[in-house]
């Protein structure tokens, strides 16, 4: 089997997906139908779970840090981040079209993110202990990040590594 990544289906545990292994999975729809796959110095690779697929490459920078798919699977967020250049975009699954792209400022560059299970807002949580919430209706609509944002919540006075939405 040699060093490779594995998506593995519950519960009958069979293997549904093969990478190799200098290739990160960053990121996994919710159906497990598409990954998001990383590799220093390479384009993402958005691909087809099912065939093995690459159905895109996607121009994120250097590395994609983080991933996030919209609950669809119609929209793939991605993230640089870096002390220097943080880097935030939006893209159409279907045709890998980049829908918009961001350079936050480096404290609020977000290195924690997650989406509302009705898909309408986008959470992140930054280096300067703050969380953000944004209306990804407005952002995949070419809005800026000031004209999206609904509030801001100066919650702690660390780094946040992890937000998480209530359903409710």
């Amino acid at each position: 089997m040699g060093d490779e990544n594995r998506l593995w289906s519950t519960p009958d545990m069979d293997v549904t997906y093969r990478s190799p292994s200098e290739w990160s999975i960053r990121v996994i729809s919710d159906d497990g139908g598409l990954v998001a796959l990383s590799q220093e110095g390479e384009p993402s690779r958005l691909v087809d779970t099912e065939t093995g697929r690459i159905l895109h490459e996607l121009d994120v920078g250097p590395y994609l840090h983080i991933g996030l798919f919209t609950d669809d699977g119609r929209y793939l967020f991605t993230s640089k981040n870096g002390a220097q250049q943080p880097d935030w975009r939006i893209w159409e699954t279907q045709n890998g079209e980049l829908i918009n792209s961001f350079a936050p400022p480096a404290d609020e560059s977000g290195v924690a993110f997650s989406m509302t299970s009705d898909g309408r807002h986008l959470v992140t949580g930054s280096p300067n202990g703050t969380v953000m919430v944004y209306n990804l209706g407005e952002l995949l609509n070419g809005s800026d990040l000031d004209d999206a944002l609904i509030r801001r919540i100066e919650a702690h006075d660390q780094l946040i590594v992890q937000v998480s939405i209530s359903p409710e």
